[in-house]
């Protein structure tokens, strides 16, 4: 029964030189721009002081953070509260609940928000038992504008709402279980409804279930820009155990499109998908476990949009007893899939485990595992930031303490090849940021953990979840949950000293020796030896090329990409403590065509370098750069081995010449030591994007150039 219900209402650069070229290309308003406004807590206690949860998150349009779960008020209700994003002030809340005067079992266990900024919530209410409850929350004021109750009148039945997600047309799609158990044994099917956003009627039903009684539940549900659904979950099947299942259904009609139970190598073995999400073709990613010789393994699989066909599995593993589970995925802007969850590794108990798999073959491009002595931990939610690092949030264990601390992380992606990360079992990737927030318990046998996650603005992550606290009266003998929000400030490395820079480069004078006066001749310093004045001769480091990589997107400079690498004998490692040691002065990278003298310079300064070895530096060096330094990422500095790789709108070089020809890449050491290479014999690619394409730059395998041409 359903019942609907309306309710109302750099060669041998002196440090000034170097100042002046940071001055030039404008650096340093991205340097000391202004900090992300400050970071928030809202903890919400009962008045009775007793487990309350955050389950879900999601913001609107306008940045407004909306979060549900439950709460302990005359029993266990709905809580759905609206917090302003600049200091996560309470706007409004609302309590649904069910018509259990005394209820001891109600949640809102899911959350999605409409393009009019009201809130839609997926959950259970109490009545004889539970009943699946979706409710429609107006975003001005919390006034309760719809509610759908599903009820089946078997007798004991349970029904429980597990997702929800809102189409283009602002109708809402939410998906649950309906379980029965009697003395034929246990039962439960899926339950999938599309109701009408303006008033809740119910548009179809449909319901999934496998071909033996058992474990049958839908976990996500996600819409595609046509309007059909995507649901993922589990069924039980006739000999195997539950089994991952994922169904498409019509938006018209709920009719099944498709249906996919792609199955790992066991049988009879748990396997289920946890969450799931879409690319812009329909294509299905969905995160979970997978059994293979018998364990269960944090898998991903991707399915064919047309017709569910499984195009790969991807999987972590080691040891044949691995074991673990993806419980969360998100989609890159660079083909990437991103993964959360946890992942047995050697003798560490199930980590706090995030990877990335590559969107169109599934290989696995990096991998972090963290977790503490014993390694428990798991990410229940992973995203991406608008300058391509990942968020994980969840929970990790607090060593020798049987409890765990809420834990939130930032991934920093490396460069091509990049070698940045000494974290063990990772690579390719490595952790810039992590925060664990630890409730107020005393208490030994607290979980603290963070369920949700969305990114804010300004690039900051806004989590759901619990913080556990000692009981006013019994104290530490009886901890309670408390239903927790926050934002955290976007952090990474940040420059935070005085003003070094001086935005000019003439002084009028000949200091590079080229017969021209700075001033006047080269007034825009657009010669590389006015920017670069010399206090001696110049050490130009000849070196051969691997590989260089340009990327200019018409209409679009944000998308702009630089990679450059080198390997050849005769680059050299600056002495650490040296004139040229980057950690003490900085350096500059710079992209030149020789032929058309365009450049573009990127400052990758001191406070962003760090040594490798003992002493710092012997074993080279990395730059870890962010928005606020420029535009480059990450910069590694070995004996015979140069990486960079540099994105975004600050890359000042454009490719809308007809072609490019050549390029060359060089790095400006502050002491004295240029490194030069230049790419145009092996070229694979050259496009210009001026007929408002992507134009591309792609060398290979450039020899030493003979001399380093401006």
């Amino acid at each position: 029964m359903i019942t609907s219900i309306a309710t109302s209402s750099r060669f041998s650069l002196t440090q000034d030189a170097m100042r002046r070229i940071l001055g030039v290309i404008g650096i340093w308003s991205l340097l000391f721009a202004p900090l992300p406004s400050a970071a928030w807590q809202v903890a919400i206690d009962s008045s009775q002081s007793e487990d309350d949860n955050a389950f879900a998150v999601a913001l609107d349009e306008r940045g407004y953070v909306f979060a549900a779960g439950d709460i302990e008020e005359l029993g266990t209700r709905w809580l759905i509260v609206k917090l302003a994003p600049g200091d996560g002030n309470e706007l409004w809340r609302s309590m649904p609940s069910g018509p259990n005067p005394f209820p001891w079992n109600e949640r809102a266990a899911d959350l999605a928000i409409d393009a009019d900024g009201n809130a839609l919530a997926a959950g259970y209410f109490q009545n004889d038992q539970e009943d699946f409850a979706v409710v429609k929350i107006r975003g001005t004021d919390g006034q309760e504008l719809w509610r759908v109750v599903i009820d089946d009148p078997s007798t004991g039945s349970r029904e429980y709402g597990n997702a929800v997600a809102v189409d283009a047309n602002g109708d809402v799609i939410a998906a649950g279980v309906v379980e029965t158990g009697d003395v034929t044994g246990y039962n439960s099917v899926w339950h999938l409804v599309k109701l009408r956003g303006s008033d809740g009627a119910v548009l179809w039903t449909r319901q999934i279930d496998g071909s033996s009684n058992g474990y049958d539940r839908p976990h996500d549900v996600a819409v595609t820009a046509g309007g059909d659904v995507i649901a993922v979950g589990a069924t039980t099947n006739l000999g195997s155990g539950p089994d991952v299942t994922v169904v498409k259904l019509a938006a018209t009609d709920g009719s099944v499109v498709w249906r996919s139970d792609p199955s790992g190598s066991t049988t009879n073995a748990s396997e289920y998908v946890e969450r799931v999400t879409l690319d812009a073709s329909g294509n299905v990613y969905a995160a979970g476990r997978m059994a293979t010789s018998g364990y269960s393994r944090f898998s991903v699989v991707k399915l064919q949009n047309t017709d569910g066909a499984l195009l790969w599995r991807a999987e972590l593993c080691c040891g044949a007893s691995d074991t673990g589970a993806a419980l969360s995925v998100a989609l890159t802007d660079d083909n990437g899939v991103i993964a959360g969850g946890n992942s047995k590794r050697q003798d560490l108990d199930s980590p706090f485990t995030v990877a990335r798999f590559d969107a169109t073959t599934g290989s696995i491009d990096w991998r972090v595992v963290l977790g503490g002595s014993t390694g428990y931990g798991r990410a229940n939610a992973v995203a991406v930031d608008g300058r391509g690092d990942v968020w994980a949030a969840g929970q990790m264990e607090v060593t020798g303490e049987g409890k765990t601390d809420a834990y939130l992380a930032k991934i920093h992606p490396c460069g091509i090849d990049e070698e940045c990360n000494e974290l063990e079992f990772s690579f390719d990737a490595e952790v810039v940021f992590e925060k664990r927030s630890d409730g107020s318990s005393t208490d030994d046998d607290d979980f603290d953990e963070h369920y949700a996650l969305v990114i804010g603005d300004e690039y900051a992550p806004v989590t759901a979840g619990v913080r556990y606290s000692n009981h006013p009266t019994e104290g530490a003998d009886e901890p309670h949950a408390d239903f927790v929000v926050e934002r955290f400030s976007e952090s990474g490395r940040k420059y935070s000293g005085p003003n070094p820079f001086v935005p000019a480069c003439d002084d009028g004078a000949d200091n590079d020796g080229d017969g021209l006066a700075d001033a006047g001749v080269d007034p825009g310093c657009d010669n590389a030896d006015d920017l670069f004045e010399q206090s001696g001769t110049p050490v130009t480091h000849m070196v051969g090329g691997r590989r260089l990589v340009a990327k200019d997107r018409y209409g679009n400079t944000k998308a702009r990409k630089l990679a450059l690498q080198s390997q050849d004998a005769a680059l050299p490692l600056p002495m650490p403590g040296g004139a040229s040691d980057p950690t003490l002065h900085g350096a500059v990278l710079e992209v030149v065509n020789p032929a058309t003298g365009e450049r573009s310079f990127a400052a990758l300064p001191a406070a962003g370098w760090s040594g490798r070895g003992n002493p710092a530096g012997v074993s080279g060096y990395v730059f870890r750069g962010d928005s606020d330094w420029g535009p480059c990422r990450s910069v590694q500095l070995r004996a015979g081995v140069l990486k960079a790789s540099c994105r975004g709108q600050s890359i000042a070089f454009s490719l809308d010449e007809p072609s490019q020809g050549q390029l060359s890449g060089r790095l400006h050491l502050a002491g004295g030591d240029r490194i030069c290479t230049q790419f145009g014999g092996s070229v694979v690619s050259d496009v210009s994007r001026s007929d408002g394409g992507i134009g591309v730059f792609y060398a290979e395998d450039a020899p030493a150039p003979s001399a380093c041409a401006d």
